[in-house]
């Protein structure tokens, strides 16, 4: 929680800059100034310029500036202003189409083997380049955790997978533990025209292939209808630890998705405090933007609950 001290200042500057008291309110961690006002009150506050910026792929808009600037007398007490740089939220541009680039050969046809890993990797290429051997146990208790947001495990293609690139053979009828979090919910053939299951099958068939028979658990984080927020690691935080909902004040508003979500077709559980099974490594092909984010928004994720998170492995998918 934020000084008495640095309450006072900030909020005088945001007063003598006319916006009034009665205009102000906190967050529930108090750790947040929350207050609305228009477009030239906040390009005069932070002498700046807004623009709306539109993703190409997605045509998701969002307002932002280039830069923005705060008196001397503040900045020592402000880690961050929202909406102001953060481009992050709007929807990600998949790889929706990817295509094997042709090189000297052009008779590769399947996933397996290790005559072309300067061309296209497979399992076989990764277990020769890492020294992994073939997995054979499977310990109860010990399930690998992926996370995954806004994007899908489609079964349908991960049996195709099993029964036709992988070797040794994993059976066809293996599927991951679901765990759902804050609305978190399973794909279907809709989703997959979408082009939504491209992240998620790649972590899913990569894993198993080199894991198995130990199994996986699949934490499906967040409903995908509250994207307009630019956090995306505490709601699954959130779900493993209760007290890291509280801690340091808790998710950070503007930042972290909310729920019940007041978006039409939104989530409308409360937000997950604990409950969800802790795996003891997790794997997370997503990262966000850190310049996007406040330096005490980052510092809780790493810090503040270090001793009681697992391993948690980061990887760019």
């Amino acid at each position: 929680m934020p000084s008495q001290e640095t309450t006072d200042k900030v909020t005088n500057w945001l007063t003598s800059s006319g916006i009034s008291a009665n205009r102000l309110s906190h967050s529930v961690g108090r750790n947040w100034i929350e207050f609305t006002a228009t477009v030239d009150e906040t390009e005069r506050l932070l002498q700046t310029q807004y623009h709306v910026y539109q993703q190409k792929e997605s045509k998701g808009y969002r307002i932002a500036c280039d830069d923005y600037s705060l008196p001397q007398s503040v900045r020592g007490h402000v880690d961050f202003v929202m909406p102001t740089i953060q481009l992050d939220g709007l929807k990600p541009v998949s790889q929706a189409n990817p295509a094997l680039q042709a090189g000297p050969h052009n008779n590769i046809t399947g996933l397996t083997g290790i005559e072309y890993c300067d061309q296209v990797i497979t399992i076989d290429c990764l277990r020769a380049i890492y020294g992994i051997p073939v997995a054979s146990t499977n310990h109860s208790g010990n399930e690998l955790g992926i996370a995954e947001w806004a994007d899908y495990l489609y079964l349908p293609d991960l049996k195709v997978f099993f029964e036709n690139f992988t070797s040794p053979k994993i059976p066809a009828n293996v599927t991951p533990d679901f765990i759902s979090i804050d609305g978190g919910k399973t794909s279907n053939l809709s989703l997959a025209l979408l082009e939504e299951v491209v992240e998620s099958a790649l972590d899913f068939q990569t894993s198993y292939s080199i894991i198995y028979p130990q199994g996986i658990r699949q934490y499906q984080n967040g409903d995908s209808i509250n994207v307009d927020s630019v956090g995306t690691f505490n709601i699954f935080l959130d779900a493993l630890d209760g007290s890291y909902c509280s801690y340091e004040g808790g998710d950070q508003p503007y930042i972290d998705p909310a729920y019940p979500d007041p978006n039409e077709y939104g989530y409308t559980g409360p937000l997950q405090c604990g409950g969800a099974p802790m795996s003891n490594v997790f794997s997370v092909s997503y990262g966000q933007i850190e310049g996007a984010l406040p330096r005490f928004y980052q510092e809780r994720q790493c810090h503040g609950k270090t001793d009681s998170h697992p391993s948690i492995k980061v990887r760019d998918g």
